[in-house]
């Protein structure tokens, strides 16, 4: 039988692929926190980043002091898919791609200006219009000129090495407003690479000085510090078997009540993991498959971090914009937090303000127990429980109690419990949660409809019960359909609700 061997070109088309690779899904913000990387693969202290408006053009303009490159890593790094040497434990680039589809995801055309300690200025220019005019994947590598002189010493501050990459034509930018446009940008460099400004490196933007942003906010004196701990991880893969260490950080933020917490961000949408990849963050609240998003969860804090030796097991993408974890490592990080964030999570709902009880809705549950069977529930979270956790809620519900001493009422298995706790009045009307199948409804004794409503008319049990009853409903429907996806919405939805009912009655 004769060996078939390769025999014709599938070269792809230039024009096609650069613009398929301009809709890979990159946020503006994170293509310019790729370009960084590059920068402080090159061993930069100072990063200068300017965004003006010029000409009726959008220019990013990212500058480094860093090693700067010679005339064959410049013509490497204008390529798709360059080959240079990557150290993957301490390295941020890793797969060539970065400068390219960070640029294309933003502009049409790159400007480079590059110098090497004892080396000359070098020039590099990449614009799609050649690719597409010319067919080819051509771009222009040569010297600078006087011009490109006098310009390379003023954005480096006469620096003597360092690289100047310069975006224009930019017909993809998100927040054309450049105030907010550089707002924005400063809180999201300070958290991404806030390990290395805390180690002495030094960002600008528009000439302003960008600090750390810590989202575990270790330096505020409230901030639980649960654990802080390095695990050893070895898996065999079909490359054979990839053993390193993970370090994982859980943290407890402080509670600065509903409008304190709404101001800092303490929410379902930032709560979580924190992944961090050669000191570098790659993603921000995220769950990894360990827990689903709940209210819960929102002081609860943690951080990943990993070398570039798990990539594969991490699932990390060229764009480091997706994640793909694989089973074996996520099974290990439950294994290691899934008693913790449920411990950590206990320890908040305990924190919460008490109240004494003003109203009861004793009938409410017991009329809502009766008719369990009928009732459209959420899915029981027994397994997000330990085993000393069930124990104790058995003990709460009575279990342990002697049957022979309680009513019959309390002998039916309550289906939802509801609760009165403070939060604040700008906080929420009702706050549901699952306790294992139990449907938990704290209301919110400081919003004016509780106090003005429901403490009013408590000597009226059908009126308290008809509320309650609606409330239930509410509460059992978000639960059931909430998931990683929509639980902020959810939460958004109660919020609008609970403001414009304060708005009402106030």
């Amino acid at each position: 039988m004769n060996t078939l061997k390769p025999n014709c070109d599938t070269l792809p088309n230039p024009a096609k692929l650069m613009e398929s690779l301009r809709h890979t899904g990159y946020d503006n913000y994170y293509a310019i926190a790729d370009i960084i990387d590059n920068s402080l693969d090159a061993n930069a202290e100072n990063i200068w980043i300017e965004i003006h408006q010029k000409d009726g053009d959008f220019e990013i303009t990212v500058v480094d002091d860093g090693r700067g490159m010679g005339e064959d890593t410049l013509t490497e790094a204008l390529k798709l898919g360059s080959d240079t040497d990557k150290n993957i434990e301490s390295d941020l680039g890793r797969f060539g791609m970065g400068l390219c589809t960070a640029a294309l995801s933003m502009s049409r055309r790159t400007l480079v200006l590059t110098k090497q300690k004892e080396g000359e200025l070098l020039k590099g220019i990449n614009d799609l219009d050649w690719v597409i005019e010319t067919k080819k994947f051509r771009s222009y590598v040569g010297k600078g000129d006087p011009e490109d002189k006098k310009l390379f010493e003023e954005l480096t501050n006469a620096s003597v090495q360092g690289t100047v990459v310069i975006f224009s034509k930019s017909d993809k930018i998100q927040n054309p407003n450049v105030t907010n446009f550089s707002n924005l940008l400063k809180k999201e460099i300070g958290r991404i690479f806030r390990k290395f400004i805390e180690a002495g490196r030094s960002f600008y933007i528009n000439g302003k000085l960008v600090a750390a942003v810590d989202p575990l906010m270790l330096a505020e004196s409230g901030t639980y510090l649960y654990s802080d701990e390095e695990y050893p991880v070895k898996f065999e893969t079909p490359r054979g078997f990839v053993e390193d260490t993970i370090r994982v950080r859980i943290v407890l933020l402080p509670d600065f009540g509903s409008a304190g917490n709404e101001d800092r961000g303490i929410n379902s949408h930032n709560q979580g993991f924190y992944v961090m990849r050669n000191e570098r963050e790659l993603f921000s609240g995220q769950t990894l498959g360990v827990f689903t998003r709940d209210p819960h969860y929102n002081r609860i804090r943690c951080e990943l971090c990993f070398t570039g030796n798990l990539d594969d097991l991490m699932g990390v993408h060229f764009t480091k914009r997706s994640l793909s974890v694989s089973q074996n490592l996520t099974d290990k990080l439950r294994e290691i937090t899934r008693s913790q964030l449920t411990h950590l999570s206990n320890l908040a709902d305990e924190q919460r303000p008490k109240t004494e009880k003003e109203v009861s809705h004793s009938d409410s549950e017991r009329l809502i127990s009766k008719k369990s069977k009928l009732l459209m529930k959420p899915s029981p979270e027994e397994s997000t429980k330990t085993k000393s956790e069930k124990e104790k809620g058995k003990k709460q519900e009575g279990e342990s109690k002697d049957p022979t001493k309680e009513e019959p009422h309390d002998r039916l298995r309550r289906v939802c419990r509801f609760e009165e706790s403070k939060m604040d009045k700008v906080g929420p009307l009702f706050y549901p949660y699952l306790e294992g199948s139990k449907v938990v409804i704290k209301w919110n004794v400081d919003h004016p409809f509780y106090e003005k409503i429901i403490v009013s008319n408590k000597e009226n049990k059908t009126f308290i019960t008809a509320f309650d009853f609606m409330v239930y409903s509410l509460a059992s429907a978000e639960l059931k359909a909430r998931d990683d996806e929509n639980v902020s919405l959810l939460e958004s939805i109660r919020s609008y609700m609970s403001t414009n009912l304060r708005v009402l009655l106030d």
